[in-house]
């Protein structure tokens, strides 16, 4: 595959979520995806290793949280589902993928941020944050070959 554009990685939505009704729709609007794999550690240094200079490490629970940027467009309808998310606390979809056939993490997520930004000599936008929810429907990795 070789090295990737950001431009050409795909973020997906699905309202109500993974098991939601309808198709996935690319959220085109998005810009500056970033979403984090980050993991709970636990420390375990025994004296074994503490004698050979090293700590040690168990880990525990991961956390993707997702954050993005998009134009505050209010006549877009990925605007408004997130819109929507947000103020009514509700599951959305996301596939992060590192293309439009590729491979990323698919999972339910709440909006838990969504923050208008009016500078004077830019446009108006929105900073969007969302986690991992409580579903019935696991986050998993797709794609993958």
């Amino acid at each position: 595959m070789g090295a990737k554009r950001g431009y050409e990685c795909v973020l997906n939505y699905k309202e109500g979520g993974i098991s939601g009704v309808g198709e996935w729709t690319e959220l085109t609007n998005a810009m500056d995806v970033s979403s984090s794999g980050d993991v709970d550690k636990w420390e375990m240094t025994t004296r074994a290793a503490a004698k050979s200079g090293f700590k040690a490490f168990l880990t525990l629970l991961k956390e993707a949280p997702l954050t993005f940027k998009m134009l505050w467009d209010t006549a877009d309808a990925g605007f408004a589902v997130l819109r929507e998310a947000w103020f009514g606390n509700l599951v959305v979809g996301f596939q992060i993928l590192d293309g439009a056939d590729g491979q990323g993490i698919q999972a339910d997520f709440n909006i838990a941020k969504f923050t208008r930004n009016e500078p004077l000599n830019e446009g108006v936008t929105v900073d969007v944050e969302a986690f991992i929810t409580y579903v019935d429907t696991a986050p998993e990795w797709i794609g993958a070959t």
